[in-house]
C-alpha cells in the first residue's frame, strides 16, 4: 500500500484590470518583457503557469543579483520576504499575482537556468548538493523542499535532457509534453518506496530547475561552465 504526500499545486490569484488603470497604477514598464494578464487568466491553468513563468524570467532580468539572493538559501520564511520585495508591479503588464512560495522560488530558478544556460547546456562534473544538510529546523515548508529536492536532482541526473527540455519548455507545447513523457520512468524510479507523490507540473518545473541551476559544473574559480554548440 502506498501513502499520498500531498503537494502544492498552482495556485494563483490573478486579478485584472484596464490597460488604463495599470498604467495609472504602475507607471511606466522598465522592464521590456513583464508577464502579461489578460482577461479569463485566472480560470485558466496554462495561463497562470505562463504568467507566472514570465514573471520569473522579468524578475531575473530586472533584478539579476537579488533575485539570486532570493534562492540562495533554503526556501523559508527569511526568503519568502525577499521575495516578496521583488514582486513589484513593473514585472506585470496589469493586475496582481499571488502565488506561494513554492513556486515563486521555481519559476525564479527556471529563470536563472534559462539566463545561464539557456543556449548552451553546462558540461563537466556536476556539483553534489545535500539539500537535506540545508533544511531549517522547525520550517514546515524548508523541511517540504529537503525531501522533495533530493527527488528532482535523482530525476535530473537520470534524465538530465528531458529535464532541460522540460525547464526550457514554453507552456502547453508539444516540445514540453514530450519531456514530461520521457521524465516519467525517473520519476517512478526516483520515488522512495512505498511513496506516491502527485506533482503539479509548475511545481516538478521549478524542483528540476532549481537541481539543474545548483548542480550546474563549475570551474576551479566557482564560475558556472557551459559547453559549446
Amino acid at each position: 500500500m502506498t501513502r499520498a504526500l500531498p503537494i502544492v499545486v498552482l495556485a494563483i490569484a490573478v486579478s485584472a484590470m484596464s490597460p488604463a488603470a495599470a498604467s495609472a497604477q504602475t507607471g511606466t514598464l522598465i522592464n521590456n518583457h513583464p508577464a502579461e494578464v489578460r482577461d479569463g487568466d485566472d480560470r485558466d491553468q496554462n495561463a497562470a503557469r505562463r504568467i507566472t513563468n514570465d514573471f520569473g524570467q522579468c524578475v531575473v532580468h530586472k533584478y539579476g543579483r537579488l533575485a539570486e539572493r532570493s534562492v540562495a538559501g533554503s526556501a523559508s520564511a527569511s526568503s519568502a520576504r525577499l521575495m516578496t520585495s521583488l514582486a513589484t508591479p513593473e514585472c506585470l503588464t496589469h493586475g496582481e499575482l499571488h502565488m506561494p512560495q513554492t513556486l515563486m522560488r521555481g519559476a525564479i530558478f527556471r529563470a536563472l537556468y534559462i539566463r545561464n544556460y539557456g543556449r548552451v547546456a553546462p558540461v563537466g562534473q556536476r556539483v553534489a548538493v545535500d539539500y537535506v544538510a540545508g533544511m531549517i529546523p522547525g520550517d514546515g515548508l524548508s523541511q517540504q523542499m529537503a525531501g522533495l529536492l533530493p527527488i528532482a536532482s535523482c530525476v535530473a541526473q537520470a534524465n538530465p535532457e528531458a529535464s532541460r527540455a522540460f525547464v526550457l519548455a514554453n507552456v502547453a507545447t508539444t516540445a514540453e509534453q514530450a519531456a514530461i513523457t520521457a521524465l516519467r520512468p525517473a520519476l517512478a524510479n526516483c520515488l522512495p518506496a512505498q511513496l506516491t507523490i502527485r506533482f503539479s507540473k509548475a511545481v516538478l518545473q521549478g524542483m528540476l530547475a532549481e537541481a539543474l541551476y545548483r548542480e550546474a559544473p563549475r570551474a576551479t574559480d566557482g564560475v558556472a561552465v557551459a559547453g559549446k554548440k
